[in-house]
């Protein structure tokens, strides 16, 4: 049987932590391998523009950032692979489901601020779009204080 790799959302907040902690609980009982996944803002530059080289610069200190969220993990939950990817989008919910397609993973994993009313409403909720359009199961994760 193939090893299951599920994919957990991190936007570097404490609703990403406890969507990655949630994510190498359960594939540390189930066995597997996690991807944290960054996804950063496109810059609003025309296409040619965008993978500059302050893009590039950007992108490889967050990657940086999260493989320092990855070898926490690693401590934490030892039996658990956990690679790092991040990629920019325009839209973070889009790049996280077209990231989780791309690499064929069993399971998303994401956190949630719980913005409620207006803040909601102009905001919208990354999770609530993912889970929507995901193809795989979704997990949302609330942050516990």
């Amino acid at each position: 049987m193939a090893t299951e790799t599920w994919l957990v959302a991190h936007d570097f907040s404490p609703c990403g932590d406890a969507a990655a902690k949630e994510g190498a609980r359960v594939v540390e009982r189930l066995g597997g391998k996690l991807v944290l996944l960054h996804v950063h803002p496109l810059p609003q530059l025309r296409p040619e523009e965008a993978w500059g080289e302050e893009t590039n610069r950007m992108q490889e200190e967050l990657r940086m950032r999260l493989q320092g969220v990855a070898a926490s993990l690693r401590e934490r939950y030892p039996k658990v692979e956990v690679d790092v990817d991040v990629v920019p989008a325009r839209d973070p919910a889009r790049g996280i489901v077209e990231e989780a397609a791309r690499l064929g993973v069993a399971h998303v994993v994401v956190g949630t601020h719980g913005r409620k009313g207006l803040e909601h409403l102009v905001l919208g909720s990354v999770a609530e779009k993912v889970a929507k359009e995901a193809a795989v199961p979704v997990t949302v994760v609330r942050q516990t204080a």
